[in-house]
C-alpha cells in the first residue's frame, strides 16, 4: 500500500469519513466493451471516503509526487498531454460516469450506504503541485465539479493531529514529534 494514501485516508477519517483504500470497481463485460476496453482490469480508486452525516461519498485519487515536479494542470487541460493516462478518471468521462454509478450500486449491495444514495465526487489529493499551477488546477477542478486537496490543505490537517490527544498511531506520533521540536 502507498504511504501517501494511508496519510490521506487518516486525514479523512479525522474529518469524520470512513475510508477504504484500494477500492476495486466491478465493471461488467458489457460495460468494459462500452468503454472499448473489454480486457481492462477492474478500475481501482485510491480511496473511497464516505461521511454518513452528510451523505457524502468521495472518490479520491492520490498523487504524492514529493520528489518530482508535482501535479501539473496540462495533464487535465490538454487533450493530448503525455501524462493524461495517470489521471484516467479525470480524463475519461465515460469511465468516470460508469465507475461512479457502479460504486454506488456496489456499496448499496454491501450495505455500506443507504438511500438516498450519494452522488460520488471525484477528488485529487496532491502532495506536490508543479510551480504556479495550483490556481489553474483549482479553477479547472471547480468548473468540473471536482475537488482538489492541495499540499497546504494536507499539511494543515496533519498538523491538526499534533494538537489532539495521544493516539498510538504512527502519523500522529511523528507529527507530534516534529511539531513540538
Amino acid at each position: 500500500m502507498d504511504a501517501f494514501e494511508h496519510i490521506v485516508s487518516r486525514i479523512f477519517q479525522d474529518e469524520g469519513y470512513w475510508t477504504t483504500i484500494g477500492y476495486k470497481v466491478d465493471l461488467t463485460k458489457e460495460e468494459k466493451r462500452e468503454l472499448n476496453n473489454p480486457s481492462m482490469p477492474r478500475p481501482e480508486i485510491d480511496i473511497i471516503a464516505y461521511k454518513p452525516s452528510a451523505n457524502e461519498l468521495l472518490m479520491i485519487e492520490c498523487k504524492s509526487y514529493l520528489d518530482s515536479q508535482g501535479v501539473g494542470h496540462k495533464a487535465f487541460t490538454e487533450e493530448t498531454h503525455r501524462y493524461q493516462g495517470r489521471y484516467k478518471m479525470f480524463n475519461n468521462e465515460s469511465l468516470f460516469k460508469m465507475c461512479r454509478k457502479r460504486i454506488v450500486q456496489q456499496m448499496k449491495r454491501d450495505g455500506l450506504i443507504t438511500t438516498p444514495a450519494p452522488k460520488p465526487i471525484l477528488c485529487l489529493a496532491a502532495g506536490k503541485i508543479y510551480g504556479d499551477h495550483e490556481p489553474i488546477l483549482q479553477n479547472y477542478f471547480k468548473t468540473k465539479g471536482w475537488r482538489l486537496y492541495t499540499p497546504e490543505w494536507i499539511a494543515q490537517r496533519i498538523r491538526n493531529l499534533a494538537a489532539k490527544g495521544y493516539e498510538n498511531e504512527v502519523m500522529t506520533v511523528v507529527t507530534k514529534i516534529l511539531e513540538r521540536s
